[in-house]
């Protein structure tokens, strides 16, 4: 393998793990390739990160290897996590979502008669951030709209 591809091979690697990769895990996903040879690029890849600033680095943390931020984009990072914070849900969200998993397909009336609160400006919400979805009308007078997950949830 060319050594740009076991650069490449090891960038893709450490970037999808989530958790270090241990020498032995990186040597059995490139074909037993050499310790040292692994060794060698992984020092190259650190070189490139911190010669050319990019906004990650690889260390070797917990016996293994694994890519992080840069420290010195920390305040990026701290204003992104700020934002994702606020795309919490509620307790009466969450209430609300658990009973749609639980009894789907529902209708907003049913779930009004389990919690005794109008549940308008809740599902709004939930349809809005793709949490449920509208399955269809029901067989009755007016025909309510029964919810449901998302697909895959």
């Amino acid at each position: 393998m060319p050594e740009n591809n076991i650069k490449a091979a090891i960038e893709a690697l450490l970037f999808s793990s989530e958790k270090p990769l241990s020498l032995e895990q990186l040597r059995g996903a490139l074909d037993n390739l050499a310790k040292e040879e692994i060794i060698k690029n992984i020092e190259i890849l650190r070189q490139e990160y911190e010669v050319t600033n990019r906004g990650i680095r690889i260390v070797e943390i917990a016996g293994g290897f694994q890519m992080i931020t840069s420290p010195s984009y920390a305040s990026f990072l701290k204003k992104l996590y700020k934002q994702h914070r606020g795309d919490k849900l509620s307790t009466p969200a969450l209430e609300t979502l658990a009973i749609v998993a639980y009894k789907q397909p529902v209708t907003k009336l049913e779930i009004e008669s389990i919690r005794n609160v109008n549940a308008d400006g809740m599902m709004q919400g939930l349809l809005d951030k793709d949490l449920v979805r509208v399955a269809g009308r029901r067989k009755a007078p007016a025909g309510p709209r029964s919810m449901l997950p998302p697909a895959g949830f």
